[in-house]
């Protein structure tokens, strides 16, 4: 399970949404001095963001909490939305070439730009199809418990 924490800013039914504070593991890289990803990832950070999870727990307004996605979930997400508009894109290459010998680079390209439009819009309805889906839904696993300042004696 991979963990976050953020604050719940508003309830809606069985969902809360939850702002997150945004950042880039760059922080803790090493080489975070000497790597373009950092000096890009400092350029465009957002600061913060707002997701819709599950409130299992009934978590309230303004309370500090813990959320939770399934590695597996952001895996297939990621899968999905890297690899398959790309091997609808080479896929349809591949498929015009087959078909149509010679072909132009100009089909070729409008082929591929075709499938890559193909993958885009097989992506949309896979994420329409899982936006319900609670195996790809964010929870939230616990609220944030602060220990007590003070003196003890």
């Amino acid at each position: 399970m991979i963990e976050e924490q953020g604050q719940v800013v508003a309830i809606d039914s069985e969902y809360a949404w939850v702002e997150t504070l945004q950042s880039s593991s760059c922080g803790q890289c090493v080489a975070r001095k000497s790597c373009g990803t950092a000096a890009l990832s400092s350029v465009f950070d957002r600061g913060t963001a707002k997701v819709r999870v599950l409130n299992q727990i009934q978590a309230k307004i303004g309370e500090q909490v813990i959320l939770g996605l399934n590695e597996n979930a952001l895996l297939r997400g990621a899968f999905a939305a890297y690899f398959m508009p790309i091997l609808m894109m080479l896929v349809s290459v591949g498929l015009i070439r087959w078909l149509w010998q010679p072909t132009s680079e100009l089909i070729e390209i409008g082929a591929g730009l075709m499938g890559f439009a193909v993958g885009l819009f097989w992506l949309r309805r896979f994420s329409h199809q899982i936006a319900s889906d609670a195996r790809y839904q964010p929870v939230i696993l616990r609220r944030v418990v602060f220990p007590l300042s003070g003196c003890h004696n």
